[in-house]
């Protein structure tokens, strides 16, 4: 099956499941997780086991994609994992942004529409990448990125349990980071976006104990990850100059500014 194919069976089956799961009603699995000796109860709701489920169809379609062409194939594995993550956590956020809208329809079939196409578009900007060092496909990408991050870091900072918003943090951070940062060396990539990952994990389990919104946490999760990732990219790029130190150093402090006099 050609690889446009398969990617219009994936976003059918996506939507397929997001249909489904306004409908279907499955019991709640009780979980306990156990970080550094303590507990912490979950439990998986219906639309959480439909939204896991639907983010491994994701990655693995994704992969299965990307790895029909000659040129991942020669890569090797880790390379070909680069291009899952950001399909797949974009799948989640939307899972579970359209979810509410189930209850006025007009507003979820266009959610639906919506989803369809910008799935469509990452994954189709993630083959095209490929071939071409095209700047705005990587720009798309980037940006639809960095969007994912913000919603993600929002949903880990309303979590009460340091510990787990931390691993969470991390785990997301690093995953957005291979996307982020697909520009050099495969060994490299996965080194600074692993670095990124534990450092974003320490940032989220300090700014946990900050009495601020969920929104302003999340942003500012935001402001340290662009500048992480930013600094990260351009070192994979060889162009680490004291001139992008001192940008991305004012676009520290001008983020800091505005979040701390504008955002709610």
């Amino acid at each position: 099956m050609h690889r446009y194919d398969q990617l219009s069976v994936l976003v059918s089956l996506v939507l397929l499941g997001i249909a489904l799961s306004s409908i279907i009603e499955l019991p709640i699995k009780p979980l306990t997780l156990i970080v550094l000796d303590r507990s912490f109860p979950l439990s998986l709701s219906a639309p959480q086991i439909i939204a896991l489920l639907l983010a491994a169809m994701v990655w693995t379609g994704t992969d299965s994609m990307v790895r029909s062409h000659p040129k991942v194939r020669s890569a090797g594995l880790w390379y070909a994992l680069t291009f899952c993550p950001l399909p797949t956590l974009f799948t989640s956020v939307a899972f579970f942004l359209v979810l509410p809208l189930s209850t006025n329809r007009p507003f979820w079939l266009g959610g639906l529409a919506l989803i369809a196409l910008l799935l469509s578009m990452i994954i189709v900007g993630e083959l095209y990448t490929i071939d071409r060092n095209d700047g705005i496909a990587r720009l798309g990408l980037n940006l639809i990125a960095y969007l994912v991050a913000l919603f993600l870091y929002i949903a880990i900072y309303k979590e009460e349990l340091s510990p787990l918003s931390a691993v969470a943090a991390l785990a997301v951070s690093g995953l957005l980071a291979l996307d982020l940062l697909r520009v050099g060396d495969t060994g490299r990539t996965w080194l600074c976006a692993l670095v990124a990952g534990l450092v974003m994990g320490e940032a989220a389990w300090a700014l946990n104990y900050w009495p601020i919104s969920g929104l302003r946490g999340g942003m500012f999760l935001l402001l340290i990850f662009y500048v992480i990732t930013g600094l990260a990219q351009q070192g994979l790029l060889g162009r680490l100059t004291r001139w992008v130190l001192v940008e991305f150093a004012i676009v520290a402090v001008v983020g800091l500014i505005l979040l701390y006099n504008y955002a709610p």
